[in-house]
C-alpha cells in the first residue's frame, strides 16, 4: 500500500474519533444539564453556561441564595475526543465528574472536604490534605 493512502486512512480514523468524542460529550452534557435544570433555581435565579473545551462545561450562579455568594458547577467529562488522552483517563480510573464550588457570604468557622477515594480527584485531594496534616474521618466510604 502507498504511504499516502495509509496516512489518509489513519488521519480519517483520528478525525472520526475526534468528532464522535465531541458529539458524545456534548450529548452527555446536555443530558446532565436537563437533569440539573429543576434544581438550579433553588440555588439562584440566573445561571450562565459555557463550554471550556470539548470536555469541560462551566455553569455560574452569580447571585446565589444564602449562605452562598455565588456558586460554580463544573462538568468534567472524560476526554473522549483525543484517543491518547481517553486511554490515559481510563488507565487512571478517571470518569465523568461534577464539581460544585460554593463561595460563602461569610467565613466559615472550619473547613470540610468530602472526597471519594475511588475517584482520581478524590485521591489527589486526600494526598494534598494529608500533607497539610488535616484530621481525617471516614464517612460512608468517603
Amino acid at each position: 500500500m502507498d504511504f499516502q493512502v495509509i496516512a489518509m486512512v489513519v488521519g480519517g480514523v483520528f478525525v472520526a474519533w475526534f468528532a464522535a468524542g465531541i458529539i458524545y460529550n456534548l450529548r452527555r452534557g446536555g443530558a446532565v444539564l436537563r437533569w440539573m435544570q429543576e434544581g438550579l433555581p433553588l440555588i439562584g435565579p440566573r445561571t450562565t453556561f459555557r463550554w471550556l473545551g470539548s470536555s469541560v462545561a462551566e455553569m455560574g450562579i452569580g447571585q446565589a441564595k444564602k449562605p452562598f455568594r455565588r456558586m460554580e458547577v463544573l462538568l468534567v467529562f472524560r476526554p473522549r475526543d483525543v484517543v491518547f488522552l481517553w486511554i490515559a483517563a481510563l488507565l487512571q480510573g478517571r470518569g465523568d465528574i461534577l464539581i460544585l464550588r460554593g463561595h460563602l457570604i461569610s467565613v466559615p468557622l472550619s473547613d470540610l472536604e468530602l472526597a471519594d477515594p475511588k475517584t482520581w480527584t478524590g485521591r489527589m485531594e486526600i494526598r494534598r490534605l494529608r500533607g497539610r496534616n488535616w484530621e481525617e474521618k471516614d464517612y460512608r466510604g468517603l
